[in-house]
């Protein structure tokens, strides 16, 4: 396998996952804590998805990869979809701990 991802590909490639994770911190809401985790988590993922998804994925194919052997299309095609998996699993961790807000307690009985 040859991993020839250059500098400019790289440069490229993080600076996509910190717009998808700028994007994530937008979505995810509920405090400032809260949004930075959601940013750094999807930049994280988005950077190693997206190494996975050009070398290994698509740089095995062939597909004609425009700058320094990175395949963008694939590349934002799976930040996209990375972004809204953290997206959703950070909102569903973050309502799982309150509880329901129709009159019942945390332990099933009514208020």
């Amino acid at each position: 396998m040859d991993w020839d991802l250059g500098l400019r590909g790289l440069g490229t490639l993080v600076a996509l996952s910190l717009a998808f994770g700028a994007v994530a911190g937008l979505l995810v809401g509920n405090g400032v804590a809260h949004r930075l985790d959601a940013m750094a988590v999807t930049a994280l993922a988005c950077t190693a998805v997206g190494i996975v998804v050009s070398e290994v994925v698509l740089g095995s194919s062939g597909e004609a990869q425009p700058v320094d052997r990175l395949a963008r299309s694939g590349v934002l095609v799976a930040g996209a979809v990375t972004t809204v998996v953290v997206v959703l699993v950070m909102r569903r961790m973050s309502h799982r701990g309150a509880p329901r807000a129709r009159g019942r307690t945390a332990g099933g009985r009514r208020a």
